[in-house]
């Protein structure tokens, strides 16, 4: 949503400019353009270039979209069929729009959305190395970020008068509320074919910080449960937006402020500084470019002057707020000092998607209201003393456990907006800075068949949960139960689970999802089935068996649960081989050879393009890649007639590969080395966020890990010995 320091004194203006200078380029909404070549990965897996120019994006089949040249030197490029993959959105579409955006350095996205919130998302890169991470689809919040951007559906958009260059003083317009501004400008179209702004008559600096000291006066008091926190506002230096960006990322609690060398006040008053600063930079936006498009003299100064006084009104109102020195001067630095901030797009993201909570200032909403929490610890146990066979589920059997957390922090930020009412009043925008929930069941029990079906016994289970960091979420549910029934006086246990892992940082989230994966134990079967007996009899069975599980606080390992989830699922229907004794051979002197004889290779649908992904000593690489036909059938040291390599790409892929099974070796085994690989990717995942949120993709984040780092290093060590060997 536009800033509503424009959203209608200086979005009416647009009324008043000419149709020659006012008039924007139609385009088609299906038309990107590429500023520089982008290497995608074509519909037979292959590498492909898009040359620069613009194309008109058109969808193949699912999963492939079609490159069709248009303008300027067409003929000279050729139509490109492109992989792509499922990219939902949440934009009310009329027609579809093709969108094209590069994220951080090196990866490029051409997007195509459909009405039905169905999309495609062919991801590229410049330099033609892509990710070895999954693929995961564009964010709807990138996505908003990028339709939001296109004139075409912006929610401010440029209108003519019907009448070119006729205005009719004194038609006076004033809705009975204030709209969206979509809908602000369709009723000022609709009632009148042109119309006269009547602008305040008097300089706004003073009133315009009385308004907001009356607002704040008139406040309701905040409830009695909470501390009220009054606003003292803190200059946008670099040092403040560098320590903004920081306790964005942390997990929100006294302590950790305390270590960043912030108060809470400190804290909203430097976010009610950088979210009005962004009001500020929004506004000049649009005051520049609608002077850059009027050519009546008039209408210039009219500009001019409304933006003098917007600006003498901002260093008013931060003075009222606690920085009585600040100039013009000192708003335009801290202007630019925002521009280059990687808060910025946070802060984007805010003032576009966030519905602001509009009131009169005799009805003002209150300010720095103290965050809303919700903790809670709840067990459901019940007991039954019945015959599980002849009613399996009825009267409490079920016995599980529910655990449940979650924090908002919120604050109600006031800045000035226009209005057609009065020249200016105060609105407020409610702002959820930071948020973390954590939701976890868990039940454990085991299958038992009786005379005519089956069913599930539930024990309670021990719980350590998992402690969060960088205001991250952790969700899961874990069933522990038997995969088959008794046999003898053994049963078979089961453990599986389903994990989600996500932050929300000031409006943006991220994450994903993990599908079940399991273990089974074989242990004794309960000698009663019954109530709380029961519950601990299943909760024996399973410790008594953690030798079998990598902890023994068995719940409390979620990040190596999803770890085996996940590669339960890259790994599910592959059929994995050993290295031939020649390879075995010839890089044993980097590796080892009790490694390599360890080591499993195999290709997997749920990999593509240059990915590969290692679960300890096992590689799964992109079905069709052609890795595993040449590592079975072939020579990868072959060397062509320049005595170069001539498999050099598989030969590094492979070795960087290697590296990641010795990591495993060396660190302890599986579980200890799933603990490192997502403990890195978490991290890795929180800190691109908190310090370039531009630069957060799957590339990125993956190629970014220490680990990762680590082996590509390594490849390029063996690589160079490899070739001083003749």
């Amino acid at each position: 949503m536009r800033c509503r320091i424009i959203l209608v004194l200086l979005a009416a203006l647009c009324l008043l400019v000419s149709v020659a200078a006012a008039q924007e380029t139609q385009t088609n909404p299906l038309v990107i353009s590429l500023e520089k070549p982008v290497h995608f990965t074509g519909s037979d897996g292959n590498d492909i270039v898009a040359a620069p120019g613009a194309y008109q994006v058109e969808q193949m089949e699912e999963t492939t979209l079609r490159l069709v040249p248009v303008g300027e030197g067409e003929s000279n490029r050729s139509a490109l069929t492109i992989q792509a993959i499922a990219a939902p959105h949440a934009e009310t579409l009329s027609v579809p729009v093709a969108l094209s955006f590069s994220e951080g350095k090196d990866e490029h996205h051409v997007v195509l959305l459909l009405p039905d919130s169905k999309g495609l998302d062919a991801q590229g890169s410049y330099s033609g190395v892509r990710s070895r991470a999954l693929r995961r689809p564009i964010s709807p919040t990138v996505i908003r970020q990028q339709v939001v951007r296109i004139p075409a559906i912006r929610p401010i958009v440029g209108i003519q008068p019907a009448i070119p260059g006729i205005v009719k003083p004194p038609i006076s317009i004033r809705p009975d509320t204030v709209t969206a501004p979509s809908q602000a400008l369709a009723d000022l179209k609709s009632r009148t074919m042109a119309l006269k702004i009547e602008f305040p008559s008097v300089a706004t600096a003073t009133m315009l910080g009385q308004q907001l000291d009356n607002a704040l006066a008139r406040r309701p008091q905040a409830p009695t449960t909470f501390q009220r926190f009054p606003i003292v506002a803190r200059p946008l230096t670099s040092a403040n937006l560098n320590l903004l960006a920081s306790f964005i990322g942390k997990r929100i609690n006294y302590e950790d402020l305390m270590k960043l060398g912030l108060t809470r006040e400190q804290v909203i008053g430097l976010s009610f500084t950088a979210l009005n600063m962004q009001s500020y930079n929004q506004a000049k936006e649009e005051y520049q470019r609608l002077l850059a498009v009027t050519q009546n003299p008039v209408i210039k100064q009219q500009l001019t002057t409304l933006w003098n006084q917007w600006s003498s009104g901002f260093v008013a109102m931060f003075k009222s707020y606690g920085l009585t020195t600040v100039t013009e001067a000192t708003v335009a630095t801290w202007s630019s000092n925002l521009k280059v901030s990687p808060v910025r797009t946070q802060l984007e993201h805010i003032m576009v998607t966030a519905a602001p909570s509009i009131t009169t200032i005799e009805n003002s909403a209150g300010v720095a209201v103290a965050p809303s929490s919700n903790s809670e610890a709840t067990t459901d146990e019940g007991t039954s003393d019945h015959d599980i066979c002849s009613q399996p589920l009825a009267s409490g059997a079920l016995l599980d456990y529910s655990y449940y957390v979650s924090y908002d922090w919120t604050e109600d930020i006031p800045y000035p907006c226009p209005t057609w009412r009065k020249p200016w009043k105060i609105c407020w925008k409610t702002v959820t800075l930071f948020t973390f929930e954590l939701n976890v069941e868990i039940s454990i029990g085991y299958e038992i068949t009786c005379t005519g079906g089956s069913a599930w016994a539930y024990g309670d289970a021990s719980t350590t949960l998992y402690d969060l960091t960088m205001s991250c979420s952790v969700g899961g549910t874990a069933v522990i139960g038997a995969a088959e029934t008794r046999e003898g006086n053994s049963c078979k246990y089961g453990f599986g689970i389903t994990a989600h892992i996500g932050c929300q940082i000031l409006g943006i989230s991220f994450g994903g999802d993990y599908p079940v994966a399991g273990l089974l134990v074989t242990a004794p079967c309960p000698d009663n089935l019954s109530g709380d007996n029961l519950a601990e009899a299943l909760k024996n069975v399973m410790q008594a068996q953690a030798g079998q599980i990598p902890n023994t606080q068995i719940v409390g390992n979620i990040p190596y649960l999803a770890y085996q989830s996940y590669f339960a699922y890259v790994g599910s229907g592959v059929t994995t081989y050993g290295l031939q004794e020649y390879i075995i051979a010839r890089l044993a002197p980097h590796y080892g050879e009790t490694l390599l004889r360890e080591v499993r290779i195999g290709a997997s649908h749920y990999t593509s393009g240059d990915n590969a992904m290692t679960d300890c000593k096992t590689t799964y690489f992109p079905s069709g890649s052609g890795v595993i036909a040449l590592l079975k059938g072939g020579n990868i040291f072959d060397k062509g007639s320049d005595d170069n390599f001539t498999h050099e790409r598989e030969l590094k892929w492979l070795t960087h590969e290697l590296q990641h099974a010795r990591q495993c070796e060396d660190i302890g085994g599986r579980p200890m080395y799933a603990e490192r690989w997502f403990g890195e990717l978490g991290w890795t995942v929180c800190r691109e966020l908190i310090t370039d949120p531009s630069s957060v993709s799957a590339k990125s984040i993956h190629n970014s890990m220490p680990m990762e780092a680590e082996a590509e290093q390594k490849a390029i060590q063996v690589l160079d010995a490899l070739k001083r060997v003749p």
